[in-house]
């Protein structure tokens, strides 16, 4: 990290609850460059019919300092024993609750189109199995520490507004100030208007919702029944419920000098891996950087009137 007139910027708390049933899981054991063991890859959690959440993995046998690492046994357990709705169906497929899962923004530069590309990835390293299926509630809720950009309110395509807010948020992250599109419910969105400016630090909760929506478009023939055609339109958005803002002295509030500077290194970044990625294919040779299995998360709208 960098200093700016004296503010570090703090990485933001950013956590998310799942508990859901265990619907898929792609993990496998590998061994790193120093040849110790490594469980990498993702599982997916069904919420219902429509909303499955994607968490990625990714756990060392051994810490950093050469000691075992208490979430690896957890993450073979889970790799081994574990049954998913995939494996076994439905019904026979664990209840999984995972309390800490990371939310990662994420920006990178597409290797094909070579364009910014902005997402949301969530990982985590230690799962429990729900054995009481009295206790088992399906959830996803998200905590999550914001710099706010921009407010506007949010219109369907013909023009009417929707009562919801899209909101430009920045997320200091280890990796630097990352981007992060979202909405604020209709709920909340007057309240939020009258008590959150721009540059305000806001702690915001709500839901991420990733579902495939189905619309039946109906036909109706003379003779013969109806013809029935499906499309499916993929949703992919965070939508916030509750937020909590910050007072600009509050020790926690970040500062926007800092975010600035940061937003700068940013683009400094996927500026130099954009021209890596197009040096590789002018000499149509393979980058260095060898990406992990990962489930890359969904890629979040663009709101281009921001």
């Amino acid at each position: 990290g960098f200093y700016m007139n004296e503010t570090k910027l703090r990485n933001a708390d950013a956590n998310l609850e799942v508990e859901g049933i265990l619907s898929e899981k792609a993990l496998e054991l590998i061994t790193d460059k120093n040849n110790k063991n490594v469980i990498r890859g993702y599982v997916v959690f069904k919420l219902n019919d429509l909303d499955f959440v994607t968490v990625n993995v990714y756990v060392s046998e051994f810490t950093k300092n050469g000691e075992a690492s208490k979430a690896y046994p957890n993450v073979l357990t889970v790799m081994n024993e574990y049954k998913s709705i995939a494996e076994v169906g439905e019904d026979a497929a664990d209840r999984v609750r995972c309390k800490s899962v990371q939310v990662q923004p994420n920006s990178y530069v597409g290797k094909e189109d070579l364009m910014v590309h902005e997402n949301v990835r969530y990982s985590a390293s230690f799962f429990t199995r729900i054995t009481d299926p009295t206790k088992y509630e399906p959830i996803a809720r998200m905590e999550i520490e914001a710099y706010v950009q921009s407010v506007i309110d949010e219109f369907t395509v013909q023009g009417e507004a929707t009562g919801r807010l899209k909101v430009k948020l920045y997320i200091p992250t280890y990796k630097g100030v990352e981007p992060m599109d979202a909405y604020i419910s209709e709920t909340i969105a007057e309240d939020f208007k009258d008590m959150v400016s721009i540059g305000q630090t806001v702690l915001l909760a709500g839901m991420p919702i990733n579902r495939n929506e189905i619309k039946e478009n109906v036909i109706h023939m003379a003779m013969g029944g109806d013809i029935v055609k499906k499309s499916s339109k993929r949703i992919s958005e965070i939508v916030f419920d509750q937020a909590n803002p910050y007072d600009e002295d509050d020790p926690k509030s970040f500062s926007t000098e800092a975010i600035r500077a940061g937003l700068v290194e940013r683009d400094l970044r996927l500026k130099k891996d954009k021209e890596q990625l197009e040096l590789a294919k002018k000499t149509g040779g393979a980058t260095s950087a060898v990406k992990p299995a990962i489930a890359q998360g969904r890629t979040l709208p663009k709101f281009m009137n921001m």
